[in-house]
């Protein structure tokens, strides 16, 4: 009995952790509001146009988005109240694309 007790304790004590000292940073994206703007994004070819369009079709809170091979950025509308242009930033990086900023 007071294994679990003190088991329930320490899961209490990294959940009260997490939602107090991880969530407090700010958020470190240059977004403003609902939109971003992911720059140095590789969409040198087709497939990799098609898979980005794909991850980012998953995601949800995503209004809307557009590709721009020629400039190698990912604008993105969102819906602040769900989502967070680092969460988004997260999700293509997970897809295997990696931002080098992320401008309003």
């Amino acid at each position: 009995m007071t294994k679990w007790i003190v088991t329930g304790m320490a899961c209490l004590a990294l959940i009260l952790t997490g939602v107090f000292v991880l969530d407090n940073h700010p958020d470190r994206s240059k977004a403003s509001g609902n939109h971003a703007t992911f720059e140095g994004v590789n969409l040198s070819c087709a497939n990799c146009q098609a898979k980005a369009e794909q991850a980012l079709s998953n995601i949800i809170g995503i209004e809307h988005y557009t590709l721009s091979p020629k400039k190698q950025t990912i604008t993105v509308s969102f819906d602040p109240k769900v989502m967070k242009a680092d969460w988004i930033e997260k999700s293509l990086e997970a897809a295997g694309f990696q931002a080098t900023d992320i401008a309003p």
